[in-house]
């Protein structure tokens, strides 16, 4: 517990954030406690960890409340409800992210519901698309014809390699547990 403490700060602030033109800040309105986070939280950093100090949450979902100039280029506008899957910021109230790291939610989905499926979904997209263009991957059917096999993983990613797969076209989903 020591070794928690003092890798975590509690900072108070009402003050909205400066951003930059690519940027958007949102109020968050959904946020997880994942794996990472508790990672993060005990100190056991990875190359990819945020320089201290710094709020942990990887997922999180809430409204646009301000938009870096270049967001409107992007469809992105004040009010927008968007998921975010980032190295920390979520659990805050606000938090400051790139247009990259965003993307819109519909508001009839229910932001606590759907926070639980960015990394999951995202991780599953990745890795059936990992071998596609950028451009390619994001074709309704970038997997047509293709035959997958998915082996071991947990069942919540297993489920979701199948419905992205499926989605995305493939011609036969196999399995292996």
């Amino acid at each position: 517990m020591t070794n928690q403490k003092k890798n975590m700060k509690l900072i108070r602030s009402e003050m909205l954030l400066l951003i930059h033109s690519d940027q958007v800040v949102i109020k968050v309105e959904a946020s997880t406690v994942s794996p990472l986070d508790c990672i993060f939280r005990r100190g056991e950093f990875s190359p990819y960890s945020p320089p201290l100090p710094a709020t942990p949450g990887v997922d999180c979902i809430g409204r646009i409340v301000k938009c870096g100039r270049e967001a409107s280029k992007y469809g992105f506008y004040k009010g927008d409800r968007v998921a975010a899957l980032s190295i920390s910021g979520g659990n805050s109230r606000y938090v400051a992210l790139s247009i990259d790291d965003v993307v819109r939610v519909p508001d009839e989905v229910d932001p606590v519901r759907a926070v639980c499926l960015i990394s999951t979904y995202l991780t599953a997209f990745q890795a059936l698309s990992i071998h596609s263009s950028e451009i390619e991957r994001y074709y309704p059917k970038s997997l047509k014809q293709s035959n997958i096999l998915i082996i071991g993983g947990s069942r919540l990613m297993n489920l979701a390699l199948i419905q992205l797969s499926k989605a995305l076209g493939a011609k036969g989903i196999f399995l292996s547990i």
